[in-house]
């Protein structure tokens, strides 16, 4: 089985191909609050709206400070959809977020990169354990 794409409106694309990453992260695509790439049941790339991701957790980190640091010159409405990161790394059975937030370009690259195997997705930036 290959890696797989699940949205939070439920729909789920099996074998994800760089046409599926860059259509469902397309500037102005609705993918919803969430996305989750996954390979296997062990392991994941989770994608999420910075603004739900802040509303869903007790324990923001890092990245929300950078959130805070780019948008926070502009009103709330107004703020630019930016997204976290967040991975499971099976060897380690932890999950990691990134401390930097991400335009959706960034969200393209990094996606396209995973599913192809590569490492500069989790390389090119900062993480933390994230507080179960």
């Amino acid at each position: 089985m290959g890696m797989e794409l699940s949205l939070a409106n439920n729909e789920v694309i099996p074998d994800v191909g760089d046409a599926d990453i860059l259509r469902t992260f397309a500037e102005g695509a609705d993918f919803g609050p969430y996305a989750i790439l996954s390979p296997s049941d062990d392991e994941f790339l989770q994608v999420a709206e910075a603004q739900w991701a802040s509303r869903e957790a007790d324990d923001n980190g890092t990245w929300c400070q950078d959130y805070e640091a780019k948008t926070a010159h502009l009103p709330r409405n107004k703020r630019p959809p930016l997204y976290v990161l967040e991975y499971r790394d099976p060897d380690e059975e932890v999950v990691f977020i990134a401390t930097s937030v991400l335009s959706r370009a960034e969200v393209r690259e990094t996606a396209l990169d995973y599913i192809h195997g590569g490492t500069s997705w989790r390389r090119d930036r900062s993480w933390e354990h994230l507080s179960d």
